[in-house]
């Protein structure tokens, strides 16, 4: 039992705050490593919460169900003991819906402010637009729409859509804004918005440590990603790196939307892009990855076994039987108004049969009963 809870208390605890750690440096790489490493967190979560439930005390109920045989001694039920769940049991296994439902509220209201700070965009202008669909060409994607707004400086994309302030566009060069338009578009790419909303619930299960290093080195590590396949795509740094010094330089008084005023971000973004380096494949992190997974294969040997109840009148042996239903009842009608019924248990060996092929109870095991 104490390794039980050893383990459960890992599982709901240690268990997200280590994924946490994990994806904050592996889940920038993609949607898929994403979903896998959503799944592992929240699977492990998931079975720390229902090996808690497990150990709850549950109500037990005696049941008897009819075998049709009636003796002298009374009518004889087949007996088991129905373990029933209490309130509490539900109320534990629903915590992990309940966290994946504050995270959907949590999407849905994020979703709401995105609709109500681009309402007052507008669909760009033709020329704009063909300009990113030049670009977006070169990344395999069709049908991204372009719109324009007075928002200060702000450049964000959706997963079908971009905007980009008319600031933004007056501040840039061509060659700077096609940069722009790549890091937007590789974003839509690489799905990072559906990585950010699976971050945002492997972020919700680590709910006892403060997730905002990790959230902020997985956007930082997000942002490098997408301007590694905009280099990629576009074939040199420069206007991306250019770009990015600009809004930077421009962002000291008026409002922006991306993070270029964090410290040292600017020159970590830059420097990445114009002396880029072979992506780290992060040995280490993958081994540990890899080492946690298969730690779930010894959750088998600690499951939360049910306790023998103690029944008066009843060895241990005796209780196993009751569970697993191979123990009988011997039912009695009482003039007693108060306990109009008497239920004694019986083994199972207590039935026999006679030489005329008719079930009999042992008397041997009937008068010690």
């Amino acid at each position: 039992m104490v390794n039980s809870i050893a383990l459960l208390i890992y599982l709901i605890i240690i268990w997200p705050t280590l994924w946490l750690f994990i994806a904050s440096r592996l889940a920038s790489k993609g949607l898929l490593q994403t979903t896998i490493l959503t799944f592992i967190s929240l699977l492990g979560f998931s079975i720390g919460i229902i090996m808690l439930a497990k150990l709850v005390p549950e109500t037990i109920l005696l049941q008897l169900n009819p075998t049709g045989m009636v003796t002298q001694y009374g009518v004889i039920y087949g007996a088991g003991i129905q373990f029933q769940p209490t309130l509490w049991f539900y109320v534990i296994l629903s915590i992990p819906w309940l966290i994946i439902g504050i995270v959907s509220v949590k999407l849905i209201i994020g979703l709401l402010l995105m609709r109500q700070k681009t309402k007052s965009f507008k669909l760009a202008p033709r020329y704009l637009q063909h300009e990113l669909d030049l670009v977006a060409s070169k990344f395999g994607l069709k049908g991204i729409k372009l719109y324009t707004g007075d928002q200060g400086l702000v450049a964000f994309s959706g997963t079908s859509s971009v905007y980009i302030s008319n600031l933004i566009i007056r501040l840039l060069t061509l060659d700077q804004l096609e940069a722009a338009f790549a890091h937007e578009l590789a974003h839509i790419k690489r799905h990072d918005l559906p990585s950010r909303w699976m971050m945002t619930l492997i972020g919700s299960l680590a709910f006892l440590i403060p997730t905002k290093h990790p959230w902020r080195n997985y956007i930082f590590e997000t942002e490098k990603e997408a301007d590694r396949l905009a280099t990629t795509i576009l074939g040199s740094p420069i206007p991306l790196a250019e770009a990015l010094v600009k809004v930077a330089k421009k962002a000291m008084p008026v409002k922006m939307f991306a993070n270029l005023s964090m410290p040292d971000y600017l020159t970590a973004r830059t420097m990445a892009l114009l002396e880029p380096q072979k992506p780290k494949k992060n040995p280490q992190i993958v081994s540990m990855a890899l080492s946690l997974a298969l730690t779930l294969l010894i959750v088998p040997y600690f499951w939360p076994k049910p306790e023998i109840p103690n029944i008066p009148g009843l060895t241990e042996n005796q209780a196993h039987e009751l569970i697993e239903g191979k123990m009988f009842a011997l039912v009695n009608q009482t003039h007693n108004p108060k306990n109009p019924i008497q239920v004694k248990l019986i083994p199972k060996d207590a039935i026999k049969m006679d030489s005329f092929g008719k079930l009999i109870l042992d008397t041997r095991i009937i008068g010690r009963l």
